[in-house]
């Protein structure tokens, strides 16, 4: 966004940008960046549960997509 700054490019007036891993330092900047968070505590305790009932029944578990977190700050906008 620094670099958007510099070329006079205003984000979110001009161009939408958007992070990944919701990390609490999007907060800091401006503007704040909004981003894509997953849970890793989630996924891990979800892998674990997983493969100890796979071990305990030998059947492979079906595939499994946990939904993404939008956390919504300032970096985005609707371009119409």
């Amino acid at each position: 966004m620094l670099t958007a700054r510099s070329m006079g490019i205003r984000v979110p007036d001009h161009i939408s940008v958007l992070g990944v891993n919701g990390q609490e330092i999007g907060a800091l900047v401006t503007p704040r960046l909004t981003s894509v968070w997953q849970s890793r505590g989630e996924q891990g305790s979800e892998a674990a549960r997983r493969l100890l009932a796979w071990i305990g029944t030998g059947r492979k578990p079906e595939s499994l997509l946990l939904p993404p977190k939008i956390v919504e700050r300032e970096s985005v906008r609707r371009m119409d």
